[in-house]
């Protein structure tokens, strides 16, 4: 049992930095939904997207890189929603400005 508990402590110290990193990924999200409403700039590109799954699958063990792909996927669609969220909420106070 002790040697579980062992993994299980380094598993949660993993879990911390993905948590942090995940909290700092959506910071960057939200400046990039303010860019993009500034600019005109849709939520997808797909092409970007592409091209993260290609950046973080190339390097991966064979039998890992189903699941990083799908690890991407699910991150960069949270990101999108973020991003439409803001924009949502954005309009509503533009809207509450105009009148």
């Amino acid at each position: 049992m002790k040697e579980l508990d062992l993994l299980r402590s380094e598993l949660d110290a993993v879990d911390k930095g993905l948590e942090e990193g995940f909290a700092r990924r959506m910071q960057i999200v939200g400046k990039i939904a303010e860019y993009k409403a500034a600019h005109a700039l849709p939520t997808l590109d797909a092409a970007r997207e592409a091209e993260v799954l290609e950046k973080h699958t190339q390097n991966c063990p064979a039998e890992l890189k189903p699941y990083m792909t799908y690890y991407f996927k699910v991150l960069m669609s949270l990101s999108r929603n973020y991003q439409e969220l803001l924009a949502v909420e954005r309009g509503s106070r533009k809207q509450s400005e105009e009148s």
